[in-house]
């Protein structure tokens, strides 16, 4: 099980395919295989929107591209999506969520959640339009996986299956090269300093101090 599953949910407006679309187009200018799978509700504002994004080594192949059961990350933006998705989460996901829209948090269900204002710092920037892409610059420093926890959350998760964990790092700057292509002239600076900013919220936490135990 050498791919990489996450699951990034929302309601309308608050960029989650846009986030999808990012975080997979930086995984293939590394060299992976990605899929992405999204679905939405009709309605523009409100509705659930799911992205879905499997990576994997290039000479591996993804079968399926919907994850429907135990995430290894789950992001959830609002309390909507928590409630939609909490139920499929397994031991070793890892939930990062926005502080301000989700709360109830069990620490005896759930092993492992990086809780943080993504809306509050996005809104401090200059938009809550732009708390997608700070989430994308936290993602892009926590899936470094050569450095953090998460390949070893991993292999304890799945030891039979899980093989080299560094084949799976995406550098950031593929992250700020998507970012710089995706985004219109005018956002393209604000969208940058987003991603910056949750790059930094990701390198100040100390990983070593994390555990996935009960």
């Amino acid at each position: 099980m050498t791919n990489l599953r996450i699951k990034l949910a929302g309601i309308g407006g608050q960029g989650i395919q846009f986030l999808g679309k990012l975080l997979g187009e930086a995984a293939f200018k590394q060299g992976l295989n990605v899929s992405q799978a999204v679905k939405y509700e009709p309605s523009t504002k409100g509705g659930l929107t799911v992205a879905d994004v499997v990576i994997a080594p290039s000479d591996e192949e993804i079968i399926y591209p919907y994850i429907e059961r135990e995430p290894d990350v789950l992001v959830v933006l609002a309390r909507r999506a928590w409630d939609e998705y909490k139920e499929i989460t397994a031991n070793h996901t890892v939930i990062l969520a926005d502080k301000d829209n989700i709360q109830d948090f069990h620490p005896k269900r759930y092993r492992l959640v990086l809780h943080y204002p993504f809306v509050r710092k996005a809104i401090e920037i200059g938009s809550e339009n732009v708390a997608n892409v700070i989430v994308l610059g936290f993602l892009s420093d926590m899936l470094d996986v050569g450095e953090h926890f998460l390949p070893k959350m991993l292999k304890e998760a799945h030891p039979e299956e899980f093989l080299e964990p560094q084949l799976l790092e995406v550098e950031p700057g593929k992250f700020e090269d998507s970012i710089i292509d995706a985004s219109p002239s005018k956002f393209r600076e604000m969208n940058l300093k987003a991603f910056r900013t949750g790059l930094n919220l990701s390198k100040e936490l100390d990983y070593t101090s994390l555990t996935m135990s009960r």
